[in-house]
């Protein structure tokens, strides 16, 4: 039996599991009944993610307006707001990226910036940058490799989480019976294919240095989380409707939430297309790559089974 780590926090632990952990030990026999039969422990390694601040969710709040309003101004004038675990940065009139990077650097805490190796997640269009526009900064870095046991647990909370949900619980109760139930075979179902996705998204390293967000030519806009969920149309109405600012959404619980209500958004809740999803990943690859896949990403459902048939291996 495949055994994860798993850390609950804030007020949205799922009632299957509220309450059953206990000094940072193992769950008691009921709740892992309950969570599908896995042993699921606590993580005794993560440091960042033990931020409760990843959970003060802030369902029916502006965004912007609180970006605005809760924005502060560095000693030469530069304005920067602290989400969660990631900085945004005010555009200015006569900015450029090497500029920002440039004036930024010279503050103590930005010195990170210095560094060429950060641009892989600096990568905005010159014709994006306009006067007024909040742009995350580089992360000074994304902290540890999420194992896949602990990305197990993680996953396996975001679905337990969701199942409670107003918006998207009875989407993943229909879900999971489509995958092979709500106890054991279905999770493990969806785990692996958000395994997989995360895997290629990633470049085959959970939380890579670089890899939880980036600027998106294509569409205008940044993805967020391993998933690389794009700001936009249902990917915006996701995070909206789970009540998480950008930064929050890149803790890997919180992001694997996100992918989910993401998913159902874009697909019109009709997530059932997908499963079983090793006979289906070509359809999954135009879905969340864009129809021209063939074309601008052609190894795309070849990673996917790839990663998916190691995921069969890991949580059999």
């Amino acid at each position: 039996m495949f055994e994860s780590r798993l850390l609950f926090r804030g007020p949205e632990e799922p009632p299957e599991l509220r309450g059953a952990i206990v000094d940072r030990g193992a769950l008691n026999v009921d709740a892992r009944k309950k969570s599908g039969g896995f042993a699921v422990d606590i993580a005794s390694n993560i440091t960042k993610w033990d931020n409760r601040d990843f959970f003060k969710l802030k369902s029916g709040r502006n965004f912007v307006e609180e970006r605005e309003n809760g924005a502060e101004k560095l000693v030469k004038g530069e304005f920067i707001y602290r989400d969660v675990n990631l900085t945004f940065y005010k555009v200015v009139d006569g900015d450029t990226l090497s500029g920002i990077l440039d004036k930024l650097s010279k503050y103590p805490e930005f010195s990170y910036l210095k560094n060429g190796n950060f641009l892989k997640n600096f990568n905005i269009s010159p014709t994006r940058i306009k006067p007024g526009l909040w742009i995350p900064l580089p992360v000074s870095q994304a902290g540890e490799i999420l194992d896949d046991e602990l990305f197990y647990g993680y996953c396996l909370g975001a679905i337990l989480e969701l199942k409670s949900n107003k918006i998207y619980g009875e989407y993943i109760d229909r879900l999971l019976k489509k995958s092979g139930g709500a106890s054991g075979e279905g999770l493990k179902e969806m785990i692996r294919v958000m395994f997989a996705v995360a895997k290629v998204e990633c470049g085959g390293k959970f939380l890579e240095l670089g890899s939880t967000h980036r600027f998106e030519p294509a569409h205008n806009c940044f993805s967020y989380t391993m998933f690389h969920v794009l700001m936009k149309g249902p990917g915006l109405r996701a995070r909206e409707n789970l009540g998480m600012t950008e930064g929050q959404t890149l803790h890997p619980k919180n992001s694997a939430k996100l992918f989910l209500a993401f998913m159902i958004e874009k697909s019109g809740g009709d997530l059932e297309q997908f499963f079983p999803f090793d006979k289906n990943i070509d359809n999954f690859s135009a879905f969340y790559n864009g129809k021209k896949y063939k074309e601008t990403n052609p190894e795309y459902p070849s990673k996917l089974t790839n990663y998916y048939m190691e995921a069969k291996k890991l949580f059999p």
